[in-house]
């Protein structure tokens, strides 16, 4: 069987045998009642998620739409989006720290139900590990205010997208997403960039030929 049969079928029949494939990675650690757990981290979720659609040519999207964060999977070959299911989110747009941990809580509620990966049995445990995640969520913001990625790495990742030949707000935040994987809205200053993606984007628009004019 050849490789383009792992990703045949319908949309709908592609995200059943990604569900059937994933297993999804534990690297949180939390007290409970005394007890020692771990837990899916939301960058456990997205990796989980994302690695098994990846497998069936199939690409997770997760923006934040009128109150609503929006579980939606595409077809990387046809562009056909399907949604599965929208998550209430509501934010301050005042508070950053308290909206950080609110698109995080968002967020993992909403994949760990549309993929089905949080079990009956756990009782308060994902609860809780969404109030853990939304605490460390929240202490980053406040030492870090989102400033994971130097200054100076987004000067460059700009001049990057200048010099080959992506000079439009819009798209330059389609180019973004599309090498990192998930909806950037906004600046890039407001993206919340972990290094891993700044230096993704840094090798990948490194490898783009540049414009004519930036050449000059």
């Amino acid at each position: 069987m050849s490789e383009k049969n792992i990703a045949e079928g319908s949309v709908w029949a592609r995200i059943a045998k990604a569900r059937e494939s994933m297993s999804l990675e534990k690297s949180g650690g939390m007290t409970l009642g005394g007890d020692r757990i771990q837990y899916a981290t939301i960058d456990d979720l997205y990796k989980t998620v994302s690695n098994a659609l990846m497998g069936q040519d199939l690409w997770l999207n997760t923006p934040l739409e009128g109150d609503r964060v929006h579980v939606r999977v595409v077809d990387v070959r046809t562009g056909e989006s399907q949604e599965l299911l929208s998550y209430p989110c509501v934010l301050t747009g005042r508070d950053v720290k308290a909206d950080a941990g609110m698109w995080t809580s968002c967020k993992r509620y909403a994949i760990t139900s549309a993929f089905n990966l949080a079990s009956g049995d756990e009782g308060g445990t994902e609860q809780a590990a969404a109030r853990q995640e939304e605490r460390q969520t929240r202490g980053f913001v406040a030492k870090r205010r989102f400033q994971g990625v130097p200054a100076a790495k987004l000067t460059e990742i700009r001049g990057l997208l200048v010099r080959t030949g992506v000079t439009d707000p819009k798209a330059q935040r389609e180019t973004v997403g599309s090498i990192i994987g998930r909806e950037v809205q906004g600046r890039l200053d407001d993206a919340n960039l972990t290094p891993a993606e700044a230096d993704r984007l840094v090798e990948e628009l490194s490898g783009r030929p540049q414009t004519g004019e930036a050449q000059q």
